[in-house]
Parts: structure tokens; sequence; C-alpha cells
């Protein structure tokens, strides 16, 4: 016969890990992306850097990031945004700065669409689509160098 294997079932997060996980990812929250004051509202002692390494410490901690799901989960619910909404609304603007060939604002909301969608990313790679685009700048003003965007 083989070998029987054991399951074991993490054990839920600790008061001060849910504590902190409520305060560093709870939008509203009086701590809401700081790591260093959220560690001392959970209940966490020491110096300003000592809270900010146990805050790195926590936002890697599996438990944490469980309970920072369930948070966004909450949060986007309460929201209720969609994709599908986020979707619609970046493409009404589009179709509204079309219609007022507004440039700029069609830039942005494109940008801001193949963000949403993931198409870029900070690397300047995109695998998604397999573009390569560079593009050069020369300034108007004649004083500054052309310089070179590379996108993609």
């Amino acid at each position: 016969m083989g070998k029987s294997k054991t399951i074991t079932k993490e054990r839920p997060p600790t008061e001060k890990q849910r504590m902190f996980t409520e305060c560093y990812y709870t939008p509203g929250s009086e701590s809401f992306g700081n790591g260093r004051e959220s560690a001392r509202r959970a209940g966490y002692k020491g110096n300003g850097n000592t809270l900010d390494q146990r805050a790195t410490e926590l936002v890697r901690n599996s438990k944490v990031i469980i309970e920072k799901n369930r948070i966004q989960a909450i949060t986007a619910k309460k929201n209720d945004l969609t994709i599908k909404q986020v979707l619609s609304d970046l493409d009404w603007g589009i179709n509204i700065a079309r219609e007022k060939q507004d440039l700029s604002a069609l830039a942005r909301l494109s940008e801001l669409r193949g963000k949403y969608l993931s198409m870029f990313s900070e690397s300047g790679n995109n695998a998604a689509t397999g573009l390569n685009l560079n593009f050069s700048v020369k300034p108007s003003n004649g004083l500054n160098k052309p310089r070179t965007i590379k996108i993609g």
C-alpha cells in the first residue's frame, strides 16, 4: 500500500495580521497604504524602521495576501466595479474624445484601457500585442535635444 498524505489546513491570520490587512488595504482607512502606521495600529511595536520592516514582511505573508484578496473582493463588490463596467466607461470616454477630436484625451483613455487590460509592462516589453513602437520627440523650443521614446 502507498503512503498516506497528511493534508494540513493553513491556519487563519492572527488578529494582528488581520488588523494590519484591514488598515493597510481598506480604502478609507486612516492608514490605507501606509505600512508603518498600519503595523502600529495593528498592535506591532517598535521604532519606524522596525515597523517598516514588519510591514514589508506582512505584505509578503501568505495569510495576509489571502486576507487582502478577500478585502479587495468585498471592496470591488461594494463599489460594484466589474471589468465590463470599467471597459464600457473607457470606451464611452474614447468615443466622446473621438467626436470632439480631443487627441490628448483619446491618447490618455486609450492608455488607461491598455493598462487595465495589462497590455503594457514596466519594462516596455509588450508580449500581449507584440507591438514595438519607437517615437522620436523633437522639442518645439529647439533648446533640448530630441529624445526617443520606446513603447512596447
